[in-house]
């Protein structure tokens, strides 16, 4: 996805990069949620 949006940039004009950016920003968002996931479960305190 990283390569598309790069030649979309470079030889298109920007024109077609809507989908790569959208692929790598959905990939970002989950990869985020995943790494925050475990601290999230952490912080809470256990209802014992």
């Amino acid at each position: 996805a990283a390569g598309s949006a790069l030649r979309g940039t470079a030889f298109f004009d920007g024109a077609g990069v809507t989908t790569p950016l959208s692929v790598l920003g959905c990939w970002a968002v989950g990869g985020l949620a995943l790494t925050l996931a475990p601290v999230r479960e952490r912080a809470l305190p256990s209802r014992d």
